[in-house]
C-alpha cells in the first residue's frame, strides 16, 4: 500500500509538473508574441510617421517655390494674425502678423501688463506698428503666399460661422488662434478667429475655412497639429 500511495503521489507529482512546463511555455510564447506584437507596432508607428514626415517636407518644399507670377505689393495689408498665450509657467504671449507680400512680423511679452489686447480700440494701430519693425528672415512664398492671398479680401464672407471643438489635443502648452485680418465696407479694420490649436482642436464651422486651415497646416504657416485630426475635421465639417 505504501508502495502504490508512494507511485500515485509520484504520478501526481509529475503531472503537476509537466502541467507547469506547459503553463511556462504557453506563458513565455504569449510574451513572445506579445513582444512581437509590441515591435510590430512600433515599426507600422514608426514608418507611418516616417512617411507622414516626408511628405509633409514634400508639401513645404512644393509651397516655398519661388512663384513667378507673385506680385510684390508696394502697400501691402496685414491679412493673418498668430497669437499664442502660455499661462502655465508663467505669462507668455507671441504675436505674428503677417502681410499680403509674404513679410512676418513676430514680436513677445512676458508681461501681461504690456501684452498685446485684441479687446483694445488700439488693437490694429499695435499690428500696424508692429510691421514697421524689421520682418523675419523667412517669410511666405510660392503656393503658401498664394493661397494666403487668395482669401485676403475674402474674410468677411465668413461673418457668423461659430467656432467648434473637433478633439482634445491634451496637450498643456497654451492656445494658439488664427485670426483672418481684413477691413469691412466701411474700410474699418476687423479679425475673425478662424481655428484654434492647444489643449483641443477647434475650427470655425465651414468647409472651405476648414480646408483652408489644412493648408495653411501643411504649408507650416501654423501648427501642423490640425493635420494629425484632419479625418475628425472632414467629419465633423462636411460640405
Amino acid at each position: 500500500m505504501a508502495l502504490t500511495a508512494c507511485g500515485s503521489e509520484s504520478m501526481e507529482v509529475t503531472e503537476t509538473a509537466a502541467e507547469t512546463s506547459e503553463t511556462a511555455v504557453y506563458s513565455e510564447e504569449t510574451e513572445t508574441e506579445t513582444a512581437a506584437d509590441a515591435v510590430n507596432a512600433a515599426v507600422i508607428n514608426y514608418e507611418a510617421e516616417e512617411l507622414r514626415q516626408k511628405i509633409m517636407t514634400e508639401e513645404k518644399n512644393r509651397a516655398t517655390e519661388v512663384s513667378e507670377t507673385a506680385e510684390v505689393y508696394d502697400d501691402p495689408q496685414i491679412t493673418l494674425m498668430i497669437l499664442y498665450e502660455n499661462d502655465a509657467w508663467g505669462f507668455q504671449q507671441d504675436v505674428t502678423v503677417i502681410d499680403t507680400n509674404g513679410q512676418q512680423y513676430w514680436v513677445q511679452y512676458w508681461d501681461e501688463v504690456d501684452k498685446f489686447d485684441l479687446s483694445s480700440d488700439d488693437w490694429y494701430a499695435e499690428l500696424e506698428k508692429l510691421t514697421e519693425e524689421e520682418p523675419w528672415e523667412y517669410h511666405l512664398s510660392g503656393k503658401a503666399l498664394e493661397e494666403v492671398r487668395s482669401f485676403s479680401d475674402r474674410y468677411s464672407e465668413f461673418e457668423g460661422y461659430p467656432i467648434i471643438d473637433i478633439a482634445a489635443n491634451g496637450a498643456d502648452m497654451g492656445n494658439t488662434y488664427l485670426y483672418g485680418i481684413y477691413r469691412d465696407e466701411n474700410g474699418d479694420p476687423k479679425y475673425l478667429e478662424l481655428c484654434v490649436c492647444g489643449n483641443g482642436i477647434e475650427c470655425m464651422d465651414n468647409s472651405e475655412i476648414k480646408d483652408y486651415v489644412l493648408k495653411l497646416s501643411r504649408y507650416h504657416v501654423i501648427y501642423d497639429d490640425f493635420l494629425y485630426y484632419e479625418d475628425e475635421l472632414n467629419e465633423a465639417i462636411d460640405d
